[in-house]
């Protein structure tokens, strides 16, 4: 069981794929029943471990994240990644385990590829 914050509303969902697209949660390809408020840019916390994270837009996320791939729209703003990255935006993150492929900037105190 994983444990999502999106912009301060918790969840638990059981399953490996996340996605947030239009505002709205997405957890193996189901929709989500209980859907966070629509903001202007998404603050996401996740406690666990999932196998793949697309977000439509622009992320900030409080924490680590691990994940075997992350796909991000926009920007990513977080701590530290274990598992690949793609952003069609900037990568801001202290360290970085996996692949980085990014459309803007690279910002990392680290980058280990596996």
């Amino acid at each position: 069981m994983n444990r999502v914050n999106i912009n301060g509303r918790c969840i638990s969902v059981q399953g490996n794929n996340i996605s947030v697209i239009n505002g709205k949660v997405f957890v193996d390809g189901k929709e989500y029943k209980e859907q966070p408020e629509k903001t202007e840019q998404i603050i996401l916390k996740i406690e666990g471990a999932v196998q793949q994270l697309n977000i439509d837009d622009s992320v900030s996320i409080e924490g680590d994240v691990t994940a075997e791939h992350i796909r991000v729209n926009g920007s990513i703003n977080c701590r530290n990644i274990k598992g690949s990255i793609e952003a069609k935006g900037s990568i801001n993150c202290d360290d970085i385990e996996g692949k980085v492929k990014a459309g803007g900037s690279i910002n990392a105190d680290s980058i280990n590829v596996n």
